[in-house]
């Protein structure tokens, strides 16, 4: 049962911190560091009552240590963890949405759906062709560029 344990918990942390790596190497460049910084921790920190581990994350102008996500997991439940992960997530999705665009969240949900398939189809929420193509191409022109 430990050695489970350990599994879930290793597997989880690296596939999550890989993914928040990603959104981190996907913001940066457009937000700068500070802003991405910043983004990744409003969207935790409103996820802090739900979901406390969160709170033990240690976000820096590089990025997630990921020594921190693989100790703020050590005691939780996988169920609880992967649904707090998923919900920062969706959380940083959203901001970046509202502060990016449409376009610049469709391209950072593709990356980081990527990025999903590419580790472990189990982590993979599987899309749908159509829903691949629909999440890659905006629904008006002028959400095409990105803003200045």
């Amino acid at each position: 049962m430990v050695r489970d344990d350990q599994t879930w918990q290793a597997t989880t942390a690296q596939f999550y911190g890989q993914l928040y790596a990603c959104v981190w190497q996907n913001l940066k460049p457009f937000l700068g560091a500070s802003t991405t910084h910043e983004l990744l921790l409003c969207s935790s920190q409103t996820l802090h009552e739900a979901y406390p581990f969160l709170a033990q994350l240690n976000w820096s102008p590089q990025g997630l240590d990921a020594m921190s996500l693989t100790r703020a997991i050590a005691q939780e439940e996988r169920a609880h963890v992967e649904a707090g992960c998923e919900q920062l997530l969706q959380h940083v999705q959203a901001l970046t949405q509202e502060i990016g665009g449409a376009l610049f969240a469709q391209r950072l949900r593709a990356a980081t759906e990527q990025l999903r398939l590419a580790f472990e189809p189990a982590f993979s929420r599987p899309a749908l062709p159509e829903e691949v193509e629909r999440l890659a191409t905006p629904e008006q022109p002028q959400e095409a560029a990105l803003p200045l």
